[in-house]
């Protein structure tokens, strides 16, 4: 069947609509490929100030990701409007928004307008999606289909996600491409070592990872020279840049 577009707003009195700036479609385009390889399914959360890519333990296989944007810096225009304090969320399969990401960037889009809408499916079916009409080197409407949009105790789960790492943490450790690929190299030669893998960290900027084998065999790997923020010093260790690998067998 046709499908046609349902005009106004979707239920509960929901309205979205966006125009996406040139360093929102960068951030997306990289951000979105971290979540696809962690797990199939992603939620959104839009909310009067910043834009919530999260996903919890349930679809990422034990962890708890979100990466943030802010509207300021992402949109170029953002009207949003809810009874839930003008909060929406809503899961998405992570390849089908990525896909359309790569269009956006394929086809060199210079105006990214995205909407809230609900798609009339059949006679008495209208299911939501989130639609994506761009103008570059070709014009392309895309649309991604949606889970949702979630209920309010959902979208308080993702709420505490998005906000629970980031209470009485006392500093951070800042780590570029070049450390974040050597540690998932780190731990995927663990993976034949041992099942877990030790993270400790200091206010030096040093990142330790180990890993251990009933106790016979040791592999362990240490980052120094890390940035910190905000900026702190260990009392017990002065940083000093390099990475340096331990192997230790004993018998």
């Amino acid at each position: 069947p046709r499908l046609q577009r349902a005009e106004g707003r979707t239920s509960g009195g929901m309205k979205f609509k966006c125009t996406l700036s040139s360093m929102g479609v960068t951030w997306l385009e990289r951000f979105v490929p971290i979540f696809e390889k962690m797990g199939k399914e992603l939620s959104v959360l839009f909310t009067p100030e910043t834009l919530h890519l999260v996903q919890g333990a349930a679809d990422s296989g034990g962890l708890e990701l979100h990466a943030d944007l802010l509207v300021k810096e992402a949109f170029d225009e953002y009207r949003i409007a809810s009874n839930n304090a003008d909060k929406i969320a809503v899961k998405l399969e992570t390849a089908t928004l990525y896909r359309v990401l790569r269009g956006l960037v394929g086809s060199e889009a210079t105006h990214v307008e995205v909407k809230l809408i609900k798609r009339v499916i059949r006679e008495g079916l209208s299911l939501p999606f989130l639609n994506f009409a761009s103008t570059g080197l070709v014009d392309i409407t895309q649309d991604v289909p949606l889970g949702g949009p979630l209920n309010k105790r959902e979208l308080e789960d993702l709420e505490h996600i998005v906000q629970a790492n980031v209470v009485n943490v006392p500093y951070w450790l800042n780590l570029d491409r070049q450390a974040t690929e050597g540690a998932h190299q780190a731990a995927e030669r663990f993976k034949a070592v041992g099942p877990r893998t030790e993270l400790a960290t200091t206010k030096a900027g040093s990142l330790h990872l180990a890993t251990a084998k009933g106790g016979s065999v040791t592999l362990g790997t240490e980052y120094r020279g890390l940035p910190v923020l905000p900026v702190a010093e260990d009392q017990y260790e002065t940083a000093q840049g390099g990475v340096d690998d331990d192997d230790d067998a004993a018998g």
